[in-house]
């Protein structure tokens, strides 16, 4: 099956921002195609939009400016753009036809030399370091791009676990749980070559 190529390194900010809007218009257009994105296109649209701002003021300063938040916030962008993409490769499963109603375009070297993805190995719980959190921790998956992390409050019960973030590192910090409810976490890997299974399920009752 052959991989989405979004082509992000290495190239200026502008061309992120293009790519990104670029992106987020052709989904938004086929939104039947792809109802349920991991991240909203409104709020990666609101960060290009921030991303777009910090490099004017670069630009204005002669390039003499703090990069720090120009930094944080294109790698913010790539992140997003990211999820989408291994969003629309599970979607579309190679089909170039609706990689391209997506506004992506799949890499022209042909098939990777894998198909899928391990899930996240040696999960690990632990009350946080805030009030009603939970930290996660896990071994690194070879090929992932992201981690999806699931809660189940209460009774594990199919239809009651709901999305509770995506990171790029292995360790992940859940706030504003409720006192006295069993939080319950799976987690899944993400890749181009699409998600994951499941990892095991780890709970903790909170305090």
């Amino acid at each position: 099956m052959q991989r989405i190529a979004l082509k992000l390194t290495d190239i200026p900010v502008s061309e992120v921002i293009t790519t990104g809007r670029k992106i987020l218009a052709a989904m938004g257009q086929n939104a039947d195609r792809f109802p349920e994105p991991p991240m909203a296109l409104t709020a990666i649209a609101a960060d290009i939009n921030d991303l777009e701002k910090l490099e004017q003021v670069r630009i204005g300063n002669g390039g003499k400016y703090n990069t720090v938040l120009l930094k944080q916030k294109l790698e913010a962008v790539k992140l997003g753009l990211d999820l989408l993409a291994c969003y629309v490769q599970m979607i579309s499963r190679g089909d170039e036809a609706i990689v391209n109603e997506a506004g992506m375009e799949l890499q022209s070297r042909g098939p990777r030399k894998y198909d899928s993805i391990e899930p996240p190995q040696d999960v690990r719980i632990d009350y946080g370091t805030v009030p009603s959190s939970i930290a996660l921790r896990w071994k690194r998956v070879n090929m992932a791009r992201q981690y999806g992390i699931e809660v189940c409050l209460g009774p594990i019960i199919p239809d009651k676990w709901k999305p509770a973030l995506y990171t790029s590192v292995t360790n992940a910090l859940i706030e504003a749980l409720p006192s006295g409810e069993l939080a319950s976490f799976r987690i899944f890997s993400l890749s181009a070559a699409g998600k994951s299974v499941y990892s095991e399920v780890v709970s903790r009752k909170m305090p």
